[in-house]
């Protein structure tokens, strides 16, 4: 399947002890696998970092690339295909499993770090199945809750207000990060996310930070230094 794919791939740069960790970069809508493989040489020295491209083309974006289609208006995003929504994730998971694989990554240390419509698919794995990532870090996103599963949906939109779930879930570290001046994901739709990890239990941190659908050179530092210390 790996020659099936567009890929970025930084081998580890130090040794470690065991198992290397892996790192999975899903870019966002209209970009490609070189925009968040910048970030490479900033990571962890022992990782395996992958940029990974989504599979579908941009009408009118040459070289550009999405996880799903979206449909927009003059006020901005409208609707999402939730179908290829779906398939892109099911897409990510052999990948994630071919590169931890191939590379003969730790299976039990594999972060996934996402920008705009890669941070959402980003959360939407981690908290589909738990077990998949150990980390994960949504850079300008929002937690899309009609991409999760059907109990989850269902504890989120049916338990009383300040309602937590009884037997906690092993999720995935989550970072959260978002420009207050961002006008492609309004600070408003970011501002949801938080509150519904805490609801389900989710060990996560929520930062905001003065710029617009980008990372602020803050944001990161803090990541990185949030991401040193779950690696």
């Amino acid at each position: 399947m790996m020659d099936q794919m567009h890929y970025l791939h930084r081998a580890p740069k130090t040794e470690t002890h065991g198992k290397p960790p892996l790192i999975i970069l899903l870019h966002g809508y209209g970009s490609n696998a070189e925009d968040l493989f910048g970030f490479a040489e900033e990571l962890p020295a022992e990782a395996h970092i992958v940029s990974l491209q989504a599979p579908y083309e941009v009408p009118g974006h040459f070289g550009g690339f999405a996880w799903f289609a979206i449909e927009w208006t003059t006020s901005g995003a409208k609707g999402y295909d939730l179908n290829q929504a779906a398939r892109s994730l099911e897409f990510i998971g052999q990948a994630v499993q071919g590169f931890a694989a191939e590379f003969d990554c730790d299976q039990n240390r594999i972060t996934s770090i996402g920008f705009s419509q890669g941070a959402i698919l980003s959360m939407t794995m981690g908290l589909n199945q738990p077990t998949f990532f150990k980390n994960v870090v949504a850079l300008s996103g929002f937690l899309h809750t009609d991409t999760l599963r059907s109990d989850l949906q269902e504890f989120i939109y049916e338990s009383p207000e300040g309602a937590t779930m009884n037997a906690p879930v092993d999720f995935p570290n989550i970072y959260v990060s978002h420009g207050v001046q961002d006008q492609v994901i309004p600070i408003t739709l970011a501002r949801k996310t938080a509150p519904i990890l805490k609801q389900l239990g989710v060990k996560h941190k929520y930062s905001e930070y003065p710029v617009g659908h980008g990372v602020h050179p803050s944001n990161f530092y803090d990541m990185r230094e949030w991401l040193d210390a779950r690696l």
